[in-house]
């Protein structure tokens, strides 16, 4: 079986069989086959085998909002390749409490240490951060009291520069308790702050005194409609520390600075009632701190063309006023046309790619001011009348805010089409944009689309809740990697095709981009089935269903590559909340993050001039990036459509390395150039590279 990125699928009920010559044949006669990929291909090898961790029976240990993990650079042991990793765990079926572990790796030593912070009440949702000047780690959790069934916000911390080791944790302390403010109403699920988020940044006073600024970001986002009288649906809790603070234990009971407010969301048109939302946020040491607001990608949840995007901005410390930005991040479309110039899809009213699904992801800005997150998007509409979503014609996105334009647009991620960043999505039938069907069934006349489904469990309930893609990056080099569990093959394995039993897993998806975002390369695929083309030997038997990334991708031994570290969850029982048991494993990927080469394990070739553009499309700047392997005359300059110069940029001599400048839309008489595509040329040495760009007004 060819293993795929993509997979060509007869959806049950709308497609009687598929027009392959090769493939799998359901039991109601579906026929399967397998398009090729797009996107630059990308270098890597598995550089640390898959290793367990820890075993625990708590199936969510890393879903979720639960668990991260952290590289400590310079720590005491001498190697960056220190990971810790906080996690909830259960010691035995069905245990009580889920208690707060952390799991210290080193690969020259193989146990340095699991500890637990606690083991009282039920606690969830765990998760760190390191204070970058003594790489000390901040531990934040929910912990329930089973008696008064209200939910508690805690913290702790491991003073790791007192005593060079791991191990030093204090005791935990309430930052916030729900029934604080003695509301009447009841704490439960429903009306709980929950799901805290920590980030540590830099204070506004870190000049003069070396303060940073700690935040704990908790959120509120399935409000019932019976408490549409209670204010707020988020928190924001931030205090600052320096080191003493830590050594004395003052950080963990500080004055805390409360933000709170509602998320801008409007009521549904139809009930007037809140709509369900997630949230995700970040800072940086500037003080920009950003949230990403998305409303629930359904239908019932909020009618195709709302806004459902929203972005919360506050440029000093959390501290004074927030601006919010929104639009609606959808892309309305057309069913394309059977053989016989029908509809492909009949009755359809309304017709949109946009956000589904879009539940626990995490979110990063970079050091050009963009805010970045990750979601899947999917073919959804009306369809006689009633409200449809094919989930199976998915797609992952990277969804950016420019902080420079205020502007918020996304970029393919999975699949790449050809046209990866003019703007809209990739059709499903359509995958290489020439206008044409891709593929149509030779005996029914009708369409073939391309499927995909970015969710860890093949059952759309348990995938509903449960799924995340993961998003990490190194500042200095511009480097992004993406991480998600995909079960297309174990949907199709339990639905009736003719898959080995080996299909009935989910597989690891990942991808890289280099210079922020610019394009992203050909997905690969960690597949433990080896009739798989993608059959990887070191995953043979895993069942990778949940997994968390590092928090950052430093670089390897050359020049372009980076240490991509992941931990999963190798389920021992594909279920879900079924508390069978599991094992938290790590493992690494030497992968090329910076040049597009041609397959998995290629030798390292010498670099070569290229040259991108971001944000694209941009107004009113964008920011030009490029290559020169070796000191070389260069010249960069801006076409039109017509081949008309329009700019000259760079016309010089000028030493090996990577540069940036930035393209304001004027041309050579500082007159403001209309909208449009331009061409973006550099030569060096005889090498001609050219990066289209459109600037939108």
């Amino acid at each position: 079986m060819r293993g795929s990125i993509l997979i060509l699928l007869a959806i049950m009920l709308v497609l009687p069989v598929i027009a392959t010559d090769n493939g799998y044949l359901s039991s109601t006669g579906h026929k399967i086959g397998f398009p090729e990929r797009n996107g630059s291909n990308l270098a890597w090898q598995i550089h640390t085998p898959p290793t367990p961790l820890l075993e625990t029976f708590d199936d969510q240990a890393i879903s979720a909002n639960n668990g991260n993990m952290i590289f400590l650079h310079e720590s005491s042991y001498g190697d960056s390749d220190l990971k810790v990793l906080s996690v909830q765990a259960r010691d035995d079926y069905g245990a009580e409490p889920r208690a707060h572990e952390l799991y210290f790796y080193h690969p020259e030593n193989d146990n340095i240490g699991s500890y637990y912070t606690s083991a009282e009440s039920n606690q969830t949702n765990v998760v760190s951060a390191m204070d970058f000047e003594t790489h000390d780690l901040i531990f934040v959790w929910e912990q329930w009291n089973d008696e008064s069934d209200i939910c508690e916000i805690c913290i702790s911390c491991d003073v790791w520069h007192l005593v060079n080791c791991p191990g030093l944790i204090s005791s935990s302390h309430v930052v916030f308790s729900n029934n604080s403010n003695e509301q009447e109403f009841p704490c439960g699920l429903d009306n709980s702050f929950r799901n805290p988020q920590v980030h540590i940044g830099k204070a506004p006073s870190y000049a003069e005194d070396g303060k940073r600024r700690l935040y704990i970001f908790l959120s509120r986002p399935y409000m019932a409609s019976r408490f549409q009288d209670v204010k707020g649906q988020f928190k924001i809790l931030w205090c600052d520390f320096d080191t003493q603070d830590i050594e004395d234990g003052s950080m963990l009971e500080p004055d805390w600075n409360i933000v709170e407010f509602d998320v801008p969301t409007p009521p549904h048109p139809a009930t007037s009632d809140p709509v369900s939302t997630y949230l995700s946020c970040d800072c940086r040491d500037d003080g920009l701190f950003g949230i990403y607001c998305w409303i629930d990608g359904s239908y019932e949840s909020m009618p195709l063309g709302e806004e459902n995007i929203f972005v919360l901005i506050n440029e000093n410390y959390c501290e004074g006023e927030w601006q919010t930005y929104s639009r609606f991040l959808g892309y309305e479309v057309e069913s394309p046309l059977n053989h016989n110039r029908m509809p492909w899809l009949q009755g359809i009213d309304e017709l949109y790619i946009a956000p589904v699904h879009a539940g626990n992801f995490n979110a990063l800005w970079d050091d050009f001011g963009h805010f970045h997150i990750q979601m899947p998007f999917c073919l959804q509409g009306v369809q006689f009348r009633v409200p449809t979503r094919w989930p199976l014609m998915s797609q992952v996105r990277n969804v950016t805010y420019n902080h420079n334009s205020h502007q918020i647009f996304s970029v393919d991620v999975y699949p790449v089409s050809e046209n990866p960043i003019e703007g809209d999505p990739v059709l499903p039938w359509d995958i290489d944009e020439d206008g044409i069907v891709d593929v149509m069934d030779y005996e029914t006349g009708e369409v073939v689309p391309a499927c995909c489904y970015p969710w860890p469990h093949w059952n759309e309930e348990y995938a509903d809740t449960h799924n995340g893609i993961r998003l990490v990056c190194n500042q200095d080099e511009g480097w992004m990697a993406c991480f998600w569990s995909d079960a297309l093959k174990s949907w199709m394995y339990n639905n009736g095709y003719d898959l080995p039993e080996e299909a009935n897993r989910p597989e690891i998806f990942f991808t890289t981009s280099g210079y922020w975002v610019v394009e992203w390369r050909q997905a690969q695929v960690l597949s433990g089935n080896p009739e798989d083309d993608d059959f990887v030997p070191e995953m043979e038997g895993k069942i990778p269903r949940d997994l968390i990334l590092a928090n950052t991708i430093p670089e390897f031994t050359n020049w372009s590559d980076g240490l991509l570290s992941i931990a999963y969850y190798n389920d021992n029982e594909y279920g879900f909340d079924d508390d069978s048991g599991g094992t938290i494993e790590y493992m690494s990927i030497q992968a090329d993050c910076e040049r597009p080469i041609e397959t998995r394990n290629a030798d390292v070739t010498p670099p070569q001039a290229s040259i991108s553009c971001f944000p694209n499309p941009f107004n009113p700047a964008t920011t030009i990036r490029y290559n020169l392997p070796e000191d070389s005359p260069v010249n960069i300059s801006i076409f039109n459509v017509k081949g008309q110069i329009v700019r000259r940029l760079v016309d010089e001599h000028q030493t090996a390395g990577n540069r940036s400048m930035e393209w304001n839309g004027k041309d050579d008489y500082q007159k403001n150039v209309s909208s449009g595509v331009y061409m973006i040329r550099m030569r060096t040495n005889g090498i001609e590279k050219t990066q289209k760009v459109m600037l939108l007004k």
